[in-house]
């Protein structure tokens, strides 16, 4: 990686967008992911030898908890949302049911009329006991 691409992804990292969404806006600088001259997987590295070698400034690296009390401290209107790779992931983490993940993420994803969505999700919580679950 050039050391422009590494200031112009060190940046957009500040700013806490992923890796993934990084290189998207590198290839449409370069007009295609064929034209990138690296991977995703070098960007992954040049940011593990920058903390390894102390590049990355401590104020950068904000956990979860940080960065909602900051979003909410600018953003005082704004809502706090968390999206569904989040939602699935803490359900597979928390739950443990392969069968429960799946209903979850039906009825999360699913196009559902206001009494239909309210029927799965309470046949669901139901069916695997999870209604007092934090």
């Amino acid at each position: 990686m050039s050391e422009a691409d590494i200031e112009q992804m060190n940046d957009m990292s500040k700013g806490g967008i992923g890796v993934s969404r990084i290189y998207s806006f590198m290839a449409s600088l370069a007009g295609g992911y064929h034209n990138v001259p690296y991977t995703t997987r070098d960007m992954h590295n040049v940011n593990a030898k920058q903390r390894r070698e102390g590049g990355l400034d401590a104020e950068s690296c904000l956990s979860d908890r940080q960065m909602k009390s900051v979003i909410e401290q600018v953003f005082p209107e704004a809502h706090h949302r968390l999206c569904a790779w989040h939602l699935l992931r803490n359900a597979t983490r928390n739950i443990g049911k392969p069968k429960f993940t799946r209903m979850f993420r039906d009825c999360m994803l699913g196009d559902y009329e206001v009494g239909t969505f309210q029927r799965k999700w309470f046949d669901m919580v139901e069916k695997f006991g999870v209604a007092d679950k934090r």
